[in-house]
């Protein structure tokens, strides 16, 4: 429960742009939820096998280790699967943008919506070869695109 709701309020956190939200989600309430799923099992095991508390702690690292292995697979399918390109706008030096509050806006038909800034460098990190440096959308999920 403290794990998934860490995870919850992190990304409450990411949508609302606030830093001591998404610490408290991802950092207190998810790493506590992990530490309460992790530490039983091993104080457990070693009651087990108190001749052998090598292979109980290994048994356990195991457990959680597998975990990945088996998720990693179906995470890269769904990646690859509702991954899409922002929403080009133009070159920084011919798109007006407004900021307000730390965050940077474009006002489209009267309406003022989330934009970003990529960098160069920031798109080089990205596996999306056909972007360029400028102004993008910020992507919000929603149920439409999938």
């Amino acid at each position: 429960m403290a794990f998934g709701g860490g995870f919850a309020l992190g990304g409450l956190g990411v949508l609302l742009h606030n830093l001591p939200l998404l610490y408290l989600g991802f950092g207190v309430l998810a790493g506590t939820g992990i530490g309460l799923s992790y530490v039983p099992p091993v104080a457990t095991l070693l009651r087990w096998f108190p001749d052998r508390r090598g292979m109980a702690t290994g048994l356990t690292l195991m457990g959680f280790g597998g975990g990945a292995l088996v998720s990693t697979p179906y995470m890269t399918w769904l990646i690859e699967r509702f991954r899409r390109a922002p929403e080009y706008l133009g070159n920084v030096a011919d798109v007006q943008t407004v900021k307000e509050g730390g965050r940077r806006f474009v006002e489209l038909g009267g309406e003022l919506r989330e934009v970003v800034v990529a960098k160069a460098s920031d798109i080089a990190q990205l596996n999306m070869p056909d972007l360029q440096e400028g102004v993008f959308f910020l992507l919000l999920l929603s149920t439409a695109s999938c």
